[in-house]
This record gives structure tokens, sequence and C-alpha cells, in this order.
């Protein structure tokens, strides 16, 4: 530990502050070596909060990357992340976050690749902080500031689902005496309502699964009737979470959303089962296993996109596949008559960019439901998809055009089915990890001669790519129901599982 340093003159603050800017233009090594020189002291933390805050705003996200570096190798060290701790660092890290959180709210910069870099940057460190000797009330504030963070509808939407997933993971980590303490906390209370109002408006399948995944840790069971009588509007939603279970999560995690969803007013997600699914005239698999009762499909308002998840047979890990606004150049709602199955109704997307798989590309998606259900897919698509033109065709179908940049690609996430014999509390998918390739990978199954292979999509959205589908686990994923956890918090986030709270 560090002995505290007198105050410096303001010469030789001066001094200091020119010799980090100078180092900040450089490797991570040099900031680490000039700060230990220093001793961490109260004046060359000021330095470097000046200095970073500068640079936030101004705009020169390797600088400020830089500074994260430094801070995750001075971490490494227990004493060092505790002297940090000790003299404010948390406090300037929450300034740092409001003036990023400004930033990405201007709609010329809210979808800025650089900044992207940066929350990612900053999500990591959070973790690293939450899982040191960080005080039960500097947590809180942190907490607070991540739901407030996820609540903010104008961010970029995947940001907001990886401030939910952060804290979702500084949860998992915390002991039992931590989480009591933390619940104990002034700020406790309003946290809570924050979430669960964001629950009610998020307006997409996943945020609103891992909104509730952070209610059901952060409540105590014998709480949850009466927190829940407080948050939602009637007796039938409150009830259904309540029967969340953690042993069977995913499976009452779905039918408590179904009837939050269902019973909304302004609908904002709708859900309907899925007969089949298909890239092409490959048929995609639906999950299996305890978890699953149906093949859902979720129209997203709140995100602009379709999801659903797949199987992946040979694994046991799901792929969450996901159908942005922004990649979709048209799409059709058609009636169909199969011989087999009799009338069905057949939602086609058309995507901007390919998905591949070895040789082959596809770009045309077809989900299809009970015919029964063809005024409300049409009434959901035409929602998720409302920045396009429709225009008719011969086969009553829709279609509809967008010209925006292209930024985001299809995305495919993977999630662990939970075994019949564990009782860990499933925790929601997480968002996918950096590949240098920017290729993201799925299984599929052929419908001719049912051969499995594995199918890729490229082109990553900034700091949000798409995956590599691996058997071994890779930074950024979350698995569900096991016990996996890594230690290294910093690139391998997103990777664990939910315990029992």
């Amino acid at each position: 530990m560090y002995a505290r340093q007198p105050d410096m003159s303001t010469n030789d603050a001066r001094m200091l502050q020119v010799e980090m800017e100078v180092l900040l233009q450089g490797e991570a090594a040099g900031l680490v070596s000039l700060l230990q020189r220093e001793q961490l002291s109260v004046t060359a933390l000021k330095q470097l909060d000046q200095l970073t805050t500068r640079n936030l705003r101004s705009g020169t996200s390797s600088r400020v990357l830089l500074v994260f570096r430094s801070l995750e190798i001075l971490s490494r060290r227990q004493a060092d992340l505790e002297t940090l701790i000790s003299r404010g660092l948390t406090a300037k890290l929450l300034g740092w976050f409001e003036v990023l959180r400004d930033l990405l709210t201007s709609d010329l910069r809210r979808r800025s690749t650089p900044l992207l870099n940066i929350a990612e940057a900053f999500f990591d460190y959070f973790l690293l902080l939450a899982g040191g000797p960080l005080p039960v009330s500097q947590l809180s504030v942190l907490l607070a500031q991540l739901t407030q963070f996820c609540r903010d509808q104008e961010l970029h939407f995947p940001l907001r689902l990886e401030a939910i997933r952060t804290i979702n993971s500084i949860l998992e980590a915390l002991d039992k005496n931590h989480r009591h303490s933390l619940r104990s906390g002034r700020s406790h209370d309003h946290t809570l309502c924050e979430m669960a109002t964001a629950v009610l408006t998020a307006g997409d399948y996943e945020l609103q699964a891992s909104l509730s995944e952070a209610l059901c840790r952060l409540t105590p069971r014998k709480e949850r009737r009466l927190r829940a009588n407080q948050w939602f509007p009637c007796r039938d939603i409150s009830d259904a979470f309540c029967d969340i279970r953690d042993k069977d999560f995913e499976l009452d995690c779905r039918r408590f959303l179904n009837v939050l969803n269902s019973s909304d007013g302004d609908q904002r997600v709708y859900s309907f089962r899925c007969l089949r699914a298909f890239l092409d005239v490959t048929e995609l698999i639906p999950p299996q296993g305890d978890q699953v009762e149906q093949f859902w499909v979720d129209f997203n308002l709140g995100s602009g996109s379709v999801s659903f998840f797949i199987d992946e047979p040979k694994g046991s890990l799901w792929a969450s596949v996901n159908l942005a606004r922004e990649e979709v150049t048209h799409y059709s709602v058609r009636h169909r008559q199969n011989g087999f199955r009799g009338p069905e109704v057949v939602l086609g997307v058309q995507l901007k960019t390919p998905i591949m798989h070895q040789g082959s590309r596809g770009q045309r998606v077809e989900l299809t439901f009970d015919l029964e259900r063809q005024a409300a897919v049409e009434e959901a698509a035409g929602r998720v998809f409302t920045l396009t033109r429709r225009r008719s065709s011969p086969r009553r179908a829709t279609a509809s055009s967008i010209n925006r940049p292209l930024r985001q690609r299809v995305k495919v996430y993977r999630k662990k089915r939970k075994s019949r014999n564990t009782s860990k509390l499933k925790v929601l998918p997480l968002s996918s990890p950096s590949s240098d390739d920017g290729c993201s990978v799925i299984k599929e199954v052929r419908t001719q001669d049912w051969r499995r292979a594995t199918l890729e999509n490229s082109g990553p959205l900034a700091k949000f790519p798409t995956i590599q589908f691996k058997q071994v686990p890779t930074s950024r994923i979350q698995f569900r129901g096991g016990s996996e956890r890594p230690g290294a918090p910093a690139n391998q986030r997103r990777q664990s599982s939910g315990g029992r709270r």
C-alpha cells in the first residue's frame, strides 16, 4: 500500500500533467510507470482525471483507451486496486461515464465507433472494479448508474443491453454477505423500481429478460410478492413474476414476459410461436431441452428487430439470431398452402448482408406461423420495420426498403441450455465477443440430408460484432445454468453462469 503523499506545488502538478499528456500518446506501460512512481497519489489521479475528461470531450479515444489499459494493469495487484479505490477512482470513473453518456445521446455520435469502443472499456473495467475491494456504498452507486444507462432510450440499443448484462455479471460474482449488504443500501429500492419500470418500457425481449434476471437476483423470494405488487400494474403480471423459479428461470421468465407484453395496451414486444425457420433452403432447428416449450419469435419495437433462438445440436449452447431493421432491405408477409400441414403464413425477410455457409451465401430468412396469426404478424412486422416503404406484390406480399447506412449485421449470440440436473439460475444471453474477422457462426440442419454444418455471418457493428460460434467458451458470452466463470473480467466479462441468489 502506498503512503499518502503531500500535495504537490502548482508547478509540480503542471509538470506532471505535461508528462502525462506525452505518455498518453505512447504505450500503457509508460503511464503505469508514472503512476507507480507517483505512488498513485491524489494529485496524480486528479491530473489523470482532468486529462481523461478533456480527451473524452474532444474525442481523442486512443488516449482514453490507453488510460483504461493502464488502470487494468495497475488493478491486477490487489494493493494497487485498493489504493486506487481509496483515493477516489470510483467517483472519477462515474464522472467519465456521465460524460460518455452525454456524448452517446448526440444524434451525430450515438453510433460512433470510437465511443462504442470506450463504452466497452468502461463495462470491462466496471466488472474488474466490482470484483475487487469496492465498498458496498460505491457498488450501489455504480449499479444505479448502470441502471440509468440501461433505461436511457436515447442510447444505441446494444449499449443498453451491455449495461444490464454487466450488472448481472457483477451480481453473479457477489457472495451472500455482499448481496445482503447491497439490499440494505439507501438507493436499493430506487434501483429496483428503475429496473422494474424498464421491464415495462424496454420494447425488447432480451433486454426485458436480462432486467428480470437482475430483479430476481436483487430480491429475496420472500420479498417478491410485496415488491411485484408495487412494480407491476395488475395481479396477473405480478403473479407471473412471483412464479419465476431459479432452477427454471428460462421457462418461467418466458411465461412472465409473454403475460406482461400481451397485457400492454401499446404493445412493444410481440411473441409468436413459430412453426419453422429457414435460411434460404436450410432449416434452422429450434432450441431443444427442458426449458423450452415452444419455438418463439419476438418482434421487438424498442430495438427495431426480430429475434429468435436456434439449437446447436452438438453442443450445450443455443444461438440467438437478431434481424435488425437496419439490415433489412425488404420483407413480405404472405399466405401459403402447405400440403402436409395445411395453410400457414410466412414472413420473409431479405437481408442486406448475406449469411455465409462454407462456399454458399444466403440473404433470405423465412419464418412460418399458424395462419390465424397472419394479421398479428403483419402488424408486428410493420411496426418493427416502420422505417421501410411498403410495396405490394402479386402474392399479397408487402415489401419495404430503407436507405440507411450499413451499421449493424445480423447478430448471432450464444447461450447455454440448462441440463436436467443443474439447479442454477439460468442467465440470459450476453453480447458477442469481438472477432478479428467479424464472422458469426451458428449451427444449421439442411432439410435435404439433415447434415450439421456451420453457418457464418460477417460484418461487425463497431465494438458489438457478430461472433464466431465455437464449442469452447470465448469472451463476451454468458452461459446458462453452469458454474464456469473466468477469473479476468476485463476480457471475459460476460461468460459467467447464473448462480443461485
